[in-house]
């Protein structure tokens, strides 16, 4: 299973990433609030998300992450996930 990759930039500026993105797509939305509630894979695009503000939970098969502002967490296709407000997890 890809595993998702998450880098709080504020917190480690200087750290540089590699992304080896592995869809056949990749889009850019703002959005506010929370996803789905259930997990979802997309099997043939790939995911990310960067906190502007606030706090998202980000919720995976194997654990749960909390991103704050400056976090960027990227999903390869293959990932299941979803994600919630922070402290909202039922919206």
């Amino acid at each position: 299973m890809p595993e998702p990759i998450i880098v709080n930039h504020l917190e480690n500026s200087s750290q540089q990433i590699g992304l080896a993105a592995t869809g056949q797509s990749f889009e850019i939305h703002e959005r506010r609030g929370s996803g789905p509630d259930d997990l979802q894979v997309h099997y043939s695009d790939d995911e990310a998300w960067h906190v502007l503000e606030g706090t998202l939970t980000f919720r995976f098969v194997d654990r749960q992450v909390e991103a704050s502002a400056g976090t960027t967490v990227f999903v390869p296709a293959g990932g299941p996930h979803t994600y919630f407000v922070a402290g909202n997890p039922t919206r």
